[in-house]
């Protein structure tokens, strides 16, 4: 199946089987796929394809994916640097880097006794909004306080 075909026709049908045919692709040439990038449309297909992306990479994947919407990538002006530093980091975490260092000094108690930490935001949609508020909390046990 191509690519060209899921976007134009059902973008739901046959995602999940067009990841897996790229994975045991790229499984051929000795390592394992390690991360899904996709640069998906600004409106239209972008709301059937991303939860297909993000469910086959978080399940039958086991990678880690990041989706992007293409406005966004090429918009410099309307988006600034740091809309890619952001991008970037989320990356190196995905990928396995750290992006946190508390350094020699840091955070005594994490180095020395199993620690967790935890961290919350919420999100409250604009005034008038018919959009619910989210919350999300995360909580680390690495000594880096990245994972």
């Amino acid at each position: 199946m191509e690519p060209r075909e899921v976007i134009q026709g059902n973008p739901t049908r046959g995602v999940e089987e067009l990841l897996t045919q790229v994975a045991a692709n790229y499984a051929q040439y000795g390592s394992p796929l390690e991360l899904v990038f996709c640069v998906l449309p600004d409106r239209g297909n972008s709301t059937y394809l991303y939860p297909a992306i993000k469910r086959w990479a978080d399940t039958a994947g086991g990678v880690a994916s990041q989706c992007v919407q293409v406005g966004k990538v090429v918009d410099r002006q309307k988006f600034g640097m740091t809309y890619y530093a952001n991008l970037l980091l989320k990356l190196n975490l995905k990928l396995g880097g750290h992006n946190v260092h508390p350094g020699a000094h840091g955070i005594s108690l994490v180095r020395e006794v199993p620690t967790i930490v935890f961290g919350a935001d919420v999100y409250h949609a604009p005034p008038g909004s018919q959009r619910p508020s989210f919350a999300a909390v995360v909580a680390s046990m690495d000594v880096q306080l990245a994972t």
